[in-house]
């Protein structure tokens, strides 16, 4: 999808919608804007509705927002694709209040509106208005009018001179208004720059004459918001990691490129760390081969030094990223950093630092990450070939270290740079693009009243109920995992009721965010279905936009709990929810001990969405330990001696979908098939999610939800490997080599095995094939392929 198509569809649909819009300027092509942004005005009470469209249009065409500015009268949405070229990127300007400046208004939009004609099919200002708004918004804005408006704004006057006229009038007077029109008349820009403040003042005090000092507050709101809001969500910071030769300068200067509309301020470019004195370069310098440095191994004088340098390193690390980091980052400017702090684990010889590792890696810690690491790295064959002042065994050790550092540090991204330079600036653009899509999500979910609470690997979103009380047990759906978002649920829980309200906005609500569905009317139809007319409902959703899908509780007036489900719109969703009714229908059936399902209370369609509601766990149940226990090895080997059976790889319709487009599982899939046993591998019904947060228990019994991963042909260990990974990798954030370790000793406690790194890889495919197939919801990029790296042959 490239600009056009995404203009035009989104223009569509706000007509469609009934959303009354005008599109400023550069209408004259459309639907292909000349440049990238589309300024649009609307009325302030569309603005929610306009931003879940702009959330809904070009979803399925791999459109994200990458960078999203919102203030009370002003969005800025910077929309690409995924593949992040020229022709997909456009900025769309939603403007509530297009005539005015600080909150001083001198033409209301609800005019321009009214007035707008239709040139080409699309609503556009009227002559006068068009005028206006294209002169006084840059003299208002910028101090000066560039000679091009001047000319366009007194043929547009000309044209409606009148009107033109009355509008100046009415908002500076008439005898400003008088010189004001002359001067456009004459097209004189000089003199035109030199009424900017007299016009100011003028506007100022008919506002605070006509409507008293609520000018004056939105004036102060909107300078505070600018202040807070311009900084924070636009900057990027990129640090780069890799052995010389590998191509990080050629892909710093590639994205620089890639990136010059969005940090229109240029490059701030700094090697190792940021200086407190020295500026940051422009441009990336170009150094001819390779600096090799050679220190000799000092005496104990010298490793006192060393390390005494370490914490004055961290301290001058923090103050130069304040000195220029930071700057940079609010003139809006790309900041890349080569090597950076990483030097000091990476390179140590090059920072002349002979200390112990683990200091290096705490100082590495203790300094200001960047938003975003980039790690390169290539066969040492490769890189030789390009830099041959480096010996291979000197590019294997440095290459040995990045991987040690990408598995302990998050933030870091691994790029294949084997290829050609094309495809290694492909890679880096489109990690880049998802980290700013993954950002402004965030940032969108945290600014429309959703709470944001992390579940191990994953980040849900709670909206508030009216009652504070179901609120209450609604945030309990999201179970956090780490201490302090448990404290900060605890804490709002207790919060008064008054501050859940002002917490949360009906801009983004559930009929918004599932396309316009009609959740009060589905709300209505299970209060029939259930027989209970008393029930409310709380939702919680996935923080990414395009999960099309949410999680409803539903809940009595006192707070009980009386069922909970899920909805789901997308196509993607709909099998999964199928899967997990008929799941709980089958795990009910078993007449397990120690192991129980919701039961299916209600299933089927309201308003295009597909919904199951099922019965609520018990009250006197409890959260489930955070580490594997008894009552999660009783109930797993409950469920695996019921459903046990043997039978080869091509028994198991998943097989032959397994992803092997990477070497790694290629290999382990060829490894899996040349081994097997003679009597087949063990699979069993498997719950497919296994976590903490998927469960709760009652005595000795364990209740289980969240089934859409459900399978009855999956390898025997999945549960318990599933829960080592999520725990262990994501929860308590152990080195991945670590977590194949932990794997391969519980394969190894169950006593079932003759080859536990088969059965691991085993699993880790089966893993690896949900993943792929379900759009990699539940585990990292990489994570999966570094456990895979750590296993031992079979």
């Amino acid at each position: 999808m490239n600009r056009a198509e995404l203009t035009e569809t989104l223009l569509r649909r706000m007509g469609e919608r009934g959303i009354a819009y005008c599109v400023l300027r550069n209408y004259d092509h459309l639907p292909d804007p000349v440049g990238h942004d589309l300024d649009i005005a609307v009325r302030k009470e569309d603005l929610p509705a306009v931003e879940s469209l702009i959330c809904e249009t070009g979803r399925r065409d791999g459109i994200v927002a990458v960078r999203h500015l919102g203030r009370r009268y002003f969005h800025q949405w910077t929309l690409c694709n995924t593949k992040h070229d020229a022709e997909s990127l456009v900025q769309i300007d939603l403007v509530a209040e297009p005539c005015g400046w600080g909150g001083f208004t001198y033409l209301p939009t609800g005019t321009v509106l009214k007035e707008s004609i239709a040139r080409g099919g699309y609503p556009t200002p009227r002559p006068a208005h068009e005028a206006c708004i294209s002169i006084l918004w840059a003299l208002m804005n910028h101090g000066k009018v560039l000679r091009k408006y001047v000319v366009r704004a007194a043929q547009l006057a000309e044209e409606d001179h009148p009107t033109f006229r009355k509008v100046l009038e009415n908002a500076f007077g008439y005898e400003l208004a008088d010189r004001f029109v002359g001067h456009v008349l004459s097209k004189q820009p000089d003199d035109i720059d030199a009424m900017r403040k007299p016009l100011m003042r003028a506007m100022v005090r008919r506002a605070l004459a006509r409507d008293g000092v609520t000018p004056l507050r939105r004036f102060a709101v909107r300078a505070i918001q600018k202040a807070g809001v311009l900084y924070p969500y636009s900057r990027l910071s990129l640090a780069f990691i890799g052995p010389d030769g590998v191509g990080k300068s050629t892909t710093i200067t590639a994205l620089a490129k890639a990136f010059e509309y969005e940090y229109n301020g240029g490059i701030a470019y700094c090697h190792w760390r940021p200086g407190l004195l020295k500026p940051m370069k422009g441009h990336v310098p170009r150094i001819p081969g390779v600096h090799k440095h050679h220190h000799p191994v000092p005496g104990l004088l010298g490793r006192a030094i060393s390390l005494a340098r370490l914490p004055a390193n961290v301290l001058l690390c923090h103050l130069g990223y304040l000195a220029r980091v930071v700057p940079a980052q609010i003139k809006r400017k790309l900041v890349c950093l080569d090597r950076y702090c990483y030097a000091y684990v990476l390179f140590p010889e090059s920072v002349r630092y002979f200390g112990p590792t683990v200091l290096a890696d705490w100082a590495v810690r203790m300094m200001p990450r960047p938003d975003l690491t980039l790690a390169l790295s290539a066969p040492p064959a490769a890189i030789h070939e390009r830099k041959p002042e480096l010996t291979t065994n000197e590019i294997s050790e440095q290459l040995q270290r990045i991987e040690r550092l990408t598995d302990s540090h998050k933030r870091i991204v691994s790029i294949d740079a084997s290829g050609t330079a094309e495809q290694t600036i492909e890679r880096s653009i489109r990690a880049t693009t998802r980290h700013l899509a993954k950002r402004t999500a965030r940032r969108l979910a945290a600014r429309h009243g959703y709470r944001v609470l992390r579940t191990g690997g994953v980040e849900r979103l709670a909206l508030a109920a009216d009652n504070r009380r179901v609120w209450s047990a609604a945030l309990e759906l999201t179970s956090p995992t780490r201490w302090s978002a448990r404290a900060a649920l605890r804490a709002t829980q207790c919060a008064p009721r008054i501050a859940v309200r002002l917490t949360t906005r009906s801009n983004l609500e559930p009929g918004n965010r599932l396309g316009q569905w009609d959740w009060r009317g589905w709300l209505a139809d299970v209060r029939d279905r259930l027989g209970d007319e008393q029930l409310s409902v709380a939702f919680s959703f996935p923080r990414d936009p395009d999960q099309h899908k949410t999680a409803v509780l539903l809940a009595r007036p006192d707070g009980s709990v009386a069922g909970f489900g899920k909805v789901a719109l997308d196509e993607l969703y709909r099998p999964e929810l199928h899967r997990e009714a008929e799941a709980m229908r089958s795990i009910n059936q078993l007449d397990l001990q120690t192991i129980n399902a919701p039961s299916v209370l209600a299933e089927g369609q309201f308003d295009g969405c597909d919904y199951v509601v099922c019965s609520a766990v018990p009250a006197s149940a409890h959260a489930a330990p955070r580490r594997w226990s008894s009552v999660y090895e009783n109930a797993w080997r409950e469920l695996r001696d019921k459903t046990t059976f043997r039978g080869p790889l091509d028994s198991a319709a998943w097989w032959s979908s397994v992803p092997r487009t990477q070497s790694v599982w290629s290999r382990i899939a060829d490894r899996l098939e040349s081994s097997q046993p003679r009597e087949g591998y063990e699979f069993c019904t498997a719950h497919g999610d296994w976590a903490p947060w998927n469960a709760r228990c009652d005595h000795d019994v364990l209740w289980l939800y969240d089934w859409e991963l459900f399978s009855v042909h999956a390898p025997c260990c999945l549960d318990p490997l599933h829960f080592t990974v999520k725990v262990e990798g994501h929860v308590r954030s152990r080195p991945w080599a670590m977590v194949a370790r932990s794997m391969m000793d519980f394969v190894h406690a169950s006593g079932r095995s003759a080859n536990p790194s088969r059965d691991c890889s085993l699993a880790l495919v089966f893993m690896n094939y949900l993943k792929v197939s379900s759009g990699g919801r539940w585990f990292g990029a990489t994570d999966l392929d570094t456990i895979a790296h750590h296993l031992p042959e079979a």
